[in-house]
């Protein structure tokens, strides 16, 4: 599967809530189809998504301030690019410039934040198998 195909256009408000729904994380990149900074950053932003989008769990999309602008009104985006870090809903984070190193290192803490929450359910599971194998319960 190409890059591009692990980042969803965003065409619509409804869209970008659903999306949000749909998903523990979103990282939204929020551009403008003239603006050389957003252009640059893409193959970076594609790059992340490739690696580290993961349906369900966390969704890379891309916001066309212009073409979706009640979704950029939303989360008061004054200057592009600007990278949008969400969980459950909840906007956390944001990264107001073109900065392929900042944009690694935050990407790379969802990827942590889901490690953990990866590891943490698997010891739940772990520990239900393990009261179902014993006898005395």
């Amino acid at each position: 599967m190409a890059a591009a195909d692990k980042i969803t256009t965003v065409a619509s408000a409804s869209e970008f809530d659903a999306l949000l729904g749909a998903n523990t994380y979103a990282v939204v990149d929020f551009h403008a189809t003239w603006c050389g900074p957003c252009k640059a950053m893409a193959p970076v932003f594609e790059q992340h998504a490739a690696q580290h989008a993961s349906a369900g769990r966390v969704a890379f999309a891309k916001v066309d301030i212009d073409a979706v602008p009640d979704v950029a009104a939303r989360y008061r985006i004054t200057t592009i690019p600007t990278f949008l870090f969400v969980k459950d809903g909840d906007a956390y984070e944001d990264i107001r410039t073109a900065s392929p190193p900042k944009l690694k290192a935050a990407v790379e803490d969802v990827a942590k934040e889901l490690a953990k929450e990866g590891a943490a359910a698997g010891k739940d599971q772990n520990e239900v198998a393990a009261a179902l194998k014993d006898e005395d319960w």
